[in-house]
């Protein structure tokens, strides 16, 4: 009984309608109530105490007060909680008025020092990773595809889309394969799985383009995000090493350093010389420009397995170790320019002619 101190507000209705204020205290081993009705823009007051049987709350209340306008009246009611906030029933009176009554827990009380919330409000974490434009083959794929449905068990399936040939394919992951007219390759590829909605939904998106090639990984638990981030972002771990990663970005500055190179050098030369550097710095730059772009392609196999001896792998390990190389070898070159290094390459070549 104790829980339905406070104050209730709603309304009384049948043969006499009005808003209802209600007041329910405890004096000594008695629960009261004193119900306020406004009927016809008259107040009237009654009081009395309330009794709880089997979840069945009853009292019987009469007018308070002396007012001559306001005789004595007896209303009996009978109500029923219907959770922590509702109370609602019948009322009744002699000479046969009767009707509903229904209140709700009015909450008007300021809070003057209000503590923050223990429960921390739903936001939606995001984490995403960047790979470089990598080569991948149908093996790779369905392992990515396996890993996505266990860290997401949902009666949604992983969507695969792909481009290829200009054309766009989307399907499940369970039929994706079962297209006859699958091509061997693509030039884009994208696994997406989510969650039936409610509430914030978990995703996982795996993206590879000619753009961009990334994934990324959201929902409303930072733990949950944080563990599917680290189980996807290992299994692309041999495509996005740090070495790939400085490769892909910033090998072409190579061609950039040779270019100021031949600018500090070309007022120190004659003509022929000069046309020549010229000629040489175009060719460098092009063909490291050209393969630049072929081992940093992305390849997307959509029939093929990788090979167990990754022998497809090699010219980009080549090309690796060849820009490193190349950068390693500017100094020197620059230093054998400088001290007329090519004055005497051409005065060689003169003398065996």
């Amino acid at each position: 009984m104790d829980d339905l101190q406070g104050n209730w507000i709603g309304n009384i209705f049948g043969t006499y309608a009005g808003n209802a204020f209600a007041e329910i205290i405890r004096e000594g081993d008695d629960v009261l109530i004193t119900l306020r009705i406004n009927i016809q823009g008259r107040a009237v007051v009654l009081h009395g105490p309330i009794s709880e049987l089997n979840n069945i709350i009853s009292s019987t209340l009469l007018t308070a007060g002396n007012d001559p306008e306001q005789p004595e009246v007896t209303v009996d009611f009978i109500f029923q909680r219907n959770g922590d906030q509702h109370l609602g029933g019948k009322w009744s009176m002699p000479g046969g008025h009767a009707g509903v009554l229904q209140l709700e827990r009015a909450n008007f009380e300021i809070q003057k020092n209000p503590t923050p919330s223990s429960v921390e409000p739903l936001q939606v974490i995001q984490r995403t990773g960047q790979i470089p434009k990598i080569t991948i083959y149908k093996d790779e794929i369905h392992t990515l595809v396996h890993a996505m449905r266990e860290l997401l068990p949902s009666s949604y399936d992983v969507v695969i889309s792909a481009n290829a040939d200009a054309k766009d394919i989307r399907r499940l992951a369970a039929s994706f394969w079962d297209n006859a007219t699958l091509p061997d390759r693509a030039e884009f590829l994208s696994l997406s799985l989510t969650e039936p909605p409610d509430g914030i939904q978990r995703n996982i998106n795996i993206v590879l383009g000619s753009v961009e090639c990334s994934f990324s990984i959201s929902g409303s638990s930072a733990v949950w995000v944080d563990g599917a981030f680290h189980q996807i972002e290992s299994i692309l771990r041999r495509h996005h090493s740090l070495w790939r990663k400085i490769y892909e970005k910033h090998a072409l500055n190579i061609n950039g350093i040779f270019f100021l190179v031949v600018l500090v050098l070309l007022p120190s030369l004659d003509l022929p010389s000069r046309a020549f550097l010229i000629l040489t710095l175009a060719f460098v730059v092009l063909s490291f420009k050209w393969l630049h772009n072929k081992t940093t392609a992305l390849r997307i196999f959509l029939r093929s397995e990788r090979k167990e001896t990754r022998l497809i792998d090699l010219t980009e390990l080549a090309t690796l170790l060849l820009g490193a190389g190349i950068l390693a070898a500017v100094p020197f070159a620059y230093q054998w320019l400088k001290d007329d290094g090519l004055k005497r390459l051409f005065e060689a070549l003169a003398a065996l002619s």
